[in-house]
Order: structure tokens, then C-alpha cells, then sequence
């Protein structure tokens, strides 16, 4: 099978899959099912089937030359871990919790945002992200591929969501995009964008939404949060041109 081929059914299997994982999660439950336990359980049943039949999909489809992995190189990483708990230590500074914790609750959202976090980074590092790199330069593909990976969440919309937090979603979204592929890329493994990933949506989401429902965005919170942008942009940055000085052709590229 000639490249230009097999390029073209690897953008052709996203599409089908990302298609796939957007009905799944577009599935109101919740105005057929008024238990949310049993909502959660359907969203985690059938959000586990697709993260685990997707990636064995992909797997077989386009397996990827093994890598090596340097320890060195992943805990330049680290820092990003910073991130994902910037609203939550802020909310431990200038609020008490304002709800009743129920564990079992708390423990099944976390559940779901799991599988659901794996299934996005199958779907746009380990699928759209080296689909990218094979027609375009690396710079472009980090770019696009954190675009599609922001522009996915306009469909909160669809969920009742105001205007002006999905846009700030898409800012925010499009900024650990990069993050993440420039974890993937560089990092070379899966399983390092999937942590962060899972750790940004678990704290900055659940316990914090569990646990602060009423809480006001105060100014300490504006501060930690644009400080956690910040720091973001500024290490990312030189994360991207440390490795581009050192590894000039990223090994998931063609």
C-alpha cells in the first residue's frame, strides 16, 4: 500500500472514530434515566468498550516502532503535573467545601472521566497526532492537532453549557493540547499525556466541582490560574526547543 494511501485510511479511521466516541458521548442518559448511578455506570460501560476496542484497533491497524524511553527526558515532564491542581490549592486558600461528599459518587465520575480522558488521547495523540506528522511539519501537526482536540469541545453546547465558558474551554483546552502532544511526541509513550490527562480533568473537574460547587472565582483563583497559563506557555516553550535541539526528527514522524 503506497503512503498517500495509507495516510488517507488513517485520516479515514479518525474520522470513523472520533464520530463514534462523539455519539457515545452525546448519549443523553440523564433525560431517559433520573438514577445519575445508573447514568454513570451506562457513560462507563460503553466509554471502557470504546477506549479498549479503539486502541487495540489502532494498534493492530498502525503499530508503532517500539521507542526508546529516557527517564531523564520524561521527568522533564513533571513540572506540567503542577498544573491540573492550580483551581483546586487555590479553592483550599480562600474557601471551605460547600457540599457533602458522597464517595461513591465522587469515585464513579472519576471512573468515567478515566476511560473517557484515555478514549481523547487514543483518539487525537495516538491516532490524529502521527497522522498529522506524516504530511505535515511537527510544528503544524502540535498546532492542529491541539486545535481539534479544543474545537471538539464546542459541543458542550449542545449540553446546556453558556457561551462564554465554552469559549473559555477552547482556550484553555487548546493550551494543554500542546502540552499533551508535546508529551506524546517527545515523550514518546501514550501513557504520559494519558496520566496528565486524567489528572487535569480529575482535579480541575470532579473533586473540584464536587467539592467547591458554590465556590466564587475569586481573585486568588484568577491569579493561580493565569500563573498555571503562564508557567505552562513559558516551560512548554522550553520544552519544545530543548528536545527540537536534541532530537531534530521526532521518531513518531513518517
Amino acid at each position: 500500500m503506497s503512503k498517500e494511501n495509507s495516510s488517507k485510511k488513517e485520516g479515514l479511521d479518525f474520522l470513523l472514530l472520533f464520530f463514534i466516541y462523539l455519539f457515545i458521548c452525546s448519549l443523553p442518559w440523564n433525560n431517559f434515566i433520573s438514577d445519575i448511578y445508573v447514568c454513570l455506570a451506562i457513560k462507563l460501560i460503553l466509554g471502557g468498550v470504546f477506549a479498549l476496542g479503539s486502541l487495540v484497533y489502532i494498534n493492530i491497524r498502525y503499530p508503532l516502532q517500539k521507542a526508546h524511553i529516557s527517564l531523564l527526558n520524561l521527568l522533564l515532564f513533571l513540572p506540567f503535573f503542577f498544573i491540573p491542581f492550580s483551581n483546586l490549592s487555590s479553592s483550599l486558600l480562600v474557601s471551605s467545601s460547600t457540599s457533602i461528599i458522597v464517595p461513591q459518587y465522587l469515585t464513579l465520575r472519576i471512573m468515567v472521566t478515566v476511560v473517557y480522558a484515555i478514549s481523547e488521547e487514543i483518539l487525537f495523540r495516538r491516532l490524529l497526532l502521527p497522522y498529522l506528522l506524516s504530511n505535515l511539519s511537527e510544528f503544524k501537526s502540535i498546532v492542529l492537532s491541539s486545535l481539534a482536540f479544543s474545537i471538539v469541545h464546542l459541543f458542550n453546547l449542545l449540553n446546556g453549557s453558556s457561551f462564554l465558558l465554552v469559549f473559555l474551554q477552547l482556550l484553555y483546552t487548546f493550551g494543554i493540547g500542546l502540552i499533551l502532544a508535546l508529551m506524546y511526541i517527545y515523550g514518546k509513550t501514550l501513557t504520559l499525556p494519558i496520566l496528565f490527562h486524567i489528572a487535569f480533568n480529575v482535579f480541575q473537574n470532579d473533586v473540584y466541582v464536587v467539592l467547591y460547587q458554590n465556590g466564587d472565582y475569586t481573585n486568588i483563583r484568577i491569579f493561580f490560574s493565569i500563573g498555571a497559563a503562564c508557567f505552562g506557555i513559558i516551560y512548554g516553550l522550553f520544552i519544545y526547543f530543548h528536545f527540537r535541539k536534541n532530537e531534530p526528527s521526532s521518531s513518531l514522524d513518517k
